[in-house]
């Protein structure tokens, strides 16, 4: 799945979230997002774009998990997934790879 975010007014193209690979044995995603219009960052919309998904995500397609990956120097972005209910993993499902300057999260959905 390889969406845009548009704002809700004007609906100017801000940015991408993307769920790939979505493991439906193990009930999880990883996910990446891209705020790429500066002008939008910082003022939330990684949260509600988060949000949004893991409600569609667990709706549609029982998924219970999302995974992301985020530079260690990223400390905005690090602070932002964490503030939207990310915590710290030891690594992805299904033993997928990462970098060493990369920090693993996952958030559990509840609703």
């Amino acid at each position: 799945i390889f969406l845009k975010i548009e704002t809700k007014t004007g609906r100017k193209h801000i940015g991408n979230i993307k769920c790939h690979p979505i493991l439906l044995k193990q009930k999880a995603a990883i996910i990446g997002i891209l705020v790429g219009d500066l002008s939008w960052r910082g003022l939330g919309v990684a949260k509600e774009v988060i949000h949004s998904t893991s409600s569609w995500l667990k709706k549609n397609l029982e998924i219970q998990y999302l995974y992301l990956g985020v530079k260690k120097e990223n400390k905005r972005a690090l602070k932002a997934y964490y503030n939207s209910g990310f915590r710290y993993a030891k690594k992805f499902p299904q033993g997928r790879k990462t970098t060493s300057t990369c920090k693993i999260m996952r958030l559990k959905i509840i609703k």
